[in-house]
């Protein structure tokens, strides 16, 4: 399964996160249906969760909490959500490598659509 958020921003990812872990740490005295989990809720989820912040989120803690390969660029100028100059989304991703950047940028997207690259 794949689930990609879009245009919903990123601010609501490590709030989910936390409240997914403590729901199943909370029941982890009952009987757990479907058996015990792998991993944490969040992990289990990040897996299949790519989402598309907006440019005043906080791109590197989403790189964080989620990994670059989950993470696609998006602009919806001119909706409030997107750049007028979408390049100008490469000063968010200051601090990480070329490598992280073309992901973010291109690759990811690619990959999640099946387009080649």
């Amino acid at each position: 399964m794949r689930i990609v958020s879009i245009e919903n921003g990123s601010s609501w990812l490590r709030p989910l996160f936390k409240t997914v872990d403590k729901a199943a740490a909370l029941g982890r005295r009952g009987p757990m249906l479907g058996g015990r989990l792998p991993s944490r809720p969040s992990e289990a989820l990040a897996e299949h969760l790519w989402v598309c912040p907006f440019p005043e989120d906080d791109v590197p803690g989403l790189i964080d909490a989620i990994g670059a390969d989950h993470v696609l660029f998006g602009s919806d100028y001119p909706h409030p959500e997107g750049l007028r100059e979408p390049r100008d989304f490469i000063s968010r991703l200051s601090g990480f490598d070329a490598e992280v950047t073309r992901k973010v940028l291109r690759g990811n997207t690619a990959r999640l659509l099946g387009a080649a690259l």
